[in-house]
């Protein structure tokens, strides 16, 4: 893990050396990206590792909770981190949240059905 600060830290130098502005910001969201994916998985290693070791009363069911975090959040969050950097998935992101947020606001602004009663 050592090794791999250090060789993000003179990626994250290299980068900022750059002359120009639209390659220093492409190189800095790649590293950013890699970095993120990075703490994913860390994180829920670590996280996993500390509960098991230190958490010897937590239930069978709690470790079996985390160790599928441990082997499916890194999996999940990996297409959403590299897909929300693609200009055509960002698009179509944006247009589904504003359809969904238009149809919440025009349920909204219409009246409640009302009760009729019943015929007799």
């Amino acid at each position: 893990m050592l090794l791999l600060g250090a060789s993000y830290s003179r990626i994250i130098h290299a980068a900022f050396r750059i002359s120009s502005g639209r390659a220093r910001s492409k190189a800095l969201n790649t590293c950013g990206s890699h970095l993120l994916v990075i703490f994913t998985v860390y994180s829920s290693t670590m996280s996993s590792s500390i509960v098991y070791r230190v958490a010897h009363t937590a239930s069978q069911d709690v470790h079996n909770l985390l160790s599928a975090f441990y082997l499916l959040l890194p999996c999940l969050v990996n297409p959403i981190i590299y897909g929300a950097r693609t200009k055509e998935i960002r698009q179509q992101l944006a247009t589904v949240f504003q359809r969904a947020q238009h149809q919440v606001s025009n349920e909204k602004l219409q009246p409640p059905p009302s009760h009729r009663e019943l015929p007799a």
